[in-house]
């Protein structure tokens, strides 16, 4: 998958209010001792992972929960109803 994001991104529209989305990700950090290999080039740290939920969509992407297990990390993305600008 050339451009990961894209496809989250995608994925997520298809979603209606309340829809969920549960995602893997390869990590990296000071506790990962495996290689990055060509085949897999993309890794994601603990930075990027507090920022996907808005990189996806920046009012509507709720991360439900996050976690790891391994090298891997696993996230629940909820779609919410965006917050109108309009106020009463």
């Amino acid at each position: 998958m050339a451009r990961p994001l894209v496809v989250l991104r995608k994925l997520f529209a298809l979603l209606r209010d309340g829809g969920r989305l549960f995602v893997t990700m390869q990590r990296y950090g000071d506790d990962c001792t495996y290689s990055v290999r060509p085949g897999e080039p993309i890794y994601v740290g603990p930075y990027t992972l507090q920022r996907i939920p808005k990189l996806v969509h920046p009012d509507a992407c709720h991360c439900l929960h996050a976690t790891t297990e391994g090298v891997r990390y696993f996230m629940v993305l909820e779609k919410r109803a965006a917050s109108s600008s309009s106020s009463s």
